[in-house]
């Protein structure tokens, strides 16, 4: 009789315990439905505020705009760690411009006008990472320094950089 009494206390419990269950998975599902929503439209808006940056140019509204020569080195020290002095030497500095922007005249002349801050705000801004840092965030940085010279030229026309080679040391 005891063990009787034992499995219908134990199958009550298991009953209890499948309701219970039901109920939260009730109560939980929908809100997490409502966050997964919210979750895709706040990475959907993000993506198209990145897409909305990127500009579209056609190839032949592109020009290259060479800073430093391939044959020419840019030093940048980069930020220090226990591991001593590090740094990244770069040979070859170009921007692209937009040649169909309403300002690349005047953009262009500014640039030529102030390569050395150019230069400056690449290294202010490599400055900022470590060496293992400058290395996995390569586009990053150069994301970082496109909004730094738009923002510093206060123009749309610079559509992106490139670096000829890069070495970290």
């Amino acid at each position: 009789m005891k063990k009787n009494m034992l499995a219908v206390f134990i199958m009550a419990l298991v009953i209890a315990n499948l309701v219970i269950s039901s109920i939260t998975l009730m109560v939980i599902t929908p809100s997490l439905k409502n966050t997964n929503e919210f979750v895709t439209k706040v990475a959907a808006a993000i993506e198209l505020e990145e897409l909305e940056k990127k500009q579209e140019v056609s190839l032949e509204d592109m020009e290259t705009y060479t800073l430093k020569k391939s044959s020419e080195s840019v030093i940048i020290n980069l930020k220090n760690y226990e591991d001593g002095n590090s740094y990244v030497v770069i040979k070859g500095i170009s921007l692209t411009l937009n040649t169909q922007a309403a300002d690349y005249g005047k953009v262009k002349k500014l640039i030529d006008k102030n390569i050395d801050m150019v230069t400056d705000e690449i290294d202010t801004i490599y400055a900022k990472y470590s060496k293992d840092e400058a290395k996995e965030r390569k586009s990053k940085i150069k994301t970082e320094i496109l909004d730094s010279l738009a923002e510093m030229f206060e123009t749309e026309t610079i559509v992106d950089i490139s670096f000829g080679s890069i070495t970290y040391q």
